[in-house]
């Protein structure tokens, strides 16, 4: 019963059907519940009215217990119950606790895995395992490594391909860079 207690909304509607039937119209509160959605702290007030004498005289039930332990912890986690330490106190753990499960991004995350094998759970994804090493191979530049390996490459020749290499690799951190700065600014705002 407990987890049904969990799994039940804070719906006035959906706590009215827990018990279908009174001894009396005019006593029994539930029948005149509003259908319009729940506002702030109506877990406790439906508590009360399924704990009172006419819903309890039917059937005592454990359930009406549980619903009202749900209410009071969620009356006792109100922002309005807290004072401004302890919410302080509660944000910044949850904000130590979301750090520590997700480490900060760098300039290369959820570009590709640092693996260094290619997982193949069964043979039907043997292409995109395949796939995937034919990409990191790309990136890494093994077949063009391999193609200037089989041939002597003069020294200037190598000097000025590795100086434009460099390069490229700088200005793409650098546009990179940019591009964060620049939405991180967008996300700020201005």
């Amino acid at each position: 019963m407990q987890r049904l207690a969990q799994v039940l909304p804070a719906s006035a509607v959906r706590l009215s059907r827990l018990s279908p039937a009174c001894s009396s119209p005019s006593l029994c509160v539930l029948s005149r519940l509003s259908l319009s959605p729940p506002k702030f702290n109506v877990w406790k007030r439906n508590a009360r009215l399924l704990s009172s004498t006419c819903v309890r005289s039917q059937s005592p039930h454990p359930l009406y217990d549980t619903i009202e332990e749900i209410a009071d912890k969620q009356e006792a986690q109100s922002p309005l119950k807290q004072g401004n330490q302890a919410i302080w106190e509660q944000r910044s753990k949850d904000a130590l606790s979301s750090a520590k499960s997700r480490p900060p991004a760098d300039a290369y995350s959820g570009k590709f895995s640092k693996r260094r094998t290619v997982w193949n759970p069964n043979d039907r994804l043997f292409a995109r395992s395949l796939r995937e090493l034919d990409a990191i191979l790309s990136r890494n530049k093994v077949r063009q490594q391999l193609r200037l390996t089989q041939r002597h490459e003069k020294k200037g020749v190598k000097r000025r391909r590795l100086s434009s290499e460099r390069w490229r690799k700088r200005f793409a951190d650098e546009v990179r860079k940019k591009v964060k700065l620049v939405m991180k600014i967008r996300n700020r705002g201005a």
